[in-house]
């Protein structure tokens, strides 16, 4: 196991990203976690519980649960390389979910497509980071 300073540069940044995914997978559970229970509050008398918010906060929860797996799967490959397969294959399907939000808000024409950027910046520096790792791992 490699400490933070022993790292590449591709480690630090799967290492740093990862990291970043866990506290925004957490932040996501806990939003979509307590957007539940709000609507599960709400009386029957006041036009009862919304399945717009119910779903949305299964989402949310779902898309927590993910980047979890995702920010604790990167800190482990990014200490043990050997470990990169499935974080390259989630850095994959992140990348393809952030051009699919950019093109769907462009067709859509919202004009929120802009709000998208962040993410598709770091899922393509995931990418390429953890695609470096793998490139060099599956060399030796």
């Amino acid at each position: 196991m490699a400490r933070f300073r022993d790292m590449d540069a591709h480690e630090r940044i799967i290492f740093i990203l990862s990291v970043i995914n866990i506290f925004s997978a957490t932040v996501l559970i806990v939003v979509g976690f307590a957007a539940n229970l709000a609507n599960m509050s709400v009386p029957e008398s006041s036009g009862g519980q919304s399945a717009e918010v119910m779903i949305a906060s299964y989402v949310y929860m779902g898309l927590g649960a993910i980047s979890l797996a995702m920010g604790v799967l990167g800190v482990m490959a990014a200490r043990d390389v050997r470990k990169i397969m499935p974080v390259f294959i989630l850095s994959i399907i992140s990348l393809a979910g952030s051009v699919f939000s950019i093109v769907s808000a462009l067709i859509s024409g919202n004009g929120e497509a802009s709000r998208y950027l962040v993410n598709l910046f770091t899922s393509t520096l995931m990418f390429y980071a953890t695609w470096s790792v793998y490139k060099r791992v599956k060399g030796k």
